[in-house]
């Protein structure tokens, strides 16, 4: 419904670029942000946005925030979603939404049967390494829904060191 995308207009002055598969959703999001010359909006699978997406302020080298939600059904692309990513932007940070927080069961996470759960197992099958750093902040002081998320990026980047940096927010 947008929420996300208005989360990020409110945050920052960078371009908001967002893929969203159901039709209803895109539409309704077309609308609310028709006014809203930062935002570019696509309609499809995120796979085929990640992988055909063309725009000068993601270049390779540029820093690139992606946030990944909505992970549902028998599909579970996250895996394609990192590794074109990992290709594409090997300096981008990633949030991904519905994650395993392992050290806070507190915490809400997405499964979807046997090896398709949202957590550090299913990114270690990634065919190049991954730092993943978790909220600090406890489940039982969040608000709304408590549903994990993880913030993923390639060993070495600035975003390590910015998480790195921040224990108070971020943790291993």
């Amino acid at each position: 419904m947008g929420a996300g995308i208005k989360f990020f207009l409110e945050s920052s002055a960078a371009p908001v670029l967002s893929c969203e598969i159901a039709e209803k959703f895109h539409r309704f999001c077309q609308a609310r942000f028709a006014q809203e010359r930062r935002v570019r909006l696509f309609h499809g699978a995120s796979v085929e946005f990640l992988e055909n997406v063309n725009a000068p302020e993601l270049s390779p080298t540029a820093p690139v925030l992606i946030y990944l939600d909505a992970h549902w059904g028998t599909d579970l692309p996250l895996a394609r979603e990192m590794e074109i990513i990992q290709q594409r932007w090997p300096e981008a940070l990633v949030v991904i939404d519905d994650f395993k927080v392992p050290h806070d069961s507190g915490y809400g996470f997405d499964e979807y049967g046997k090896g398709k759960s949202l957590d550090a197992t299913y990114l270690a099958n990634l065919k190049k390494p991954l730092q993943i750093y978790y909220p600090a902040l406890a489940s039982s002081l969040e608000t709304g829904a408590r549903r994990g998320c993880c913030f993923a990026c390639m060993p070495g980047t600035k975003a390590a060191g910015l998480l790195a940096a921040r224990p108070d927010y971020f943790i291993t």
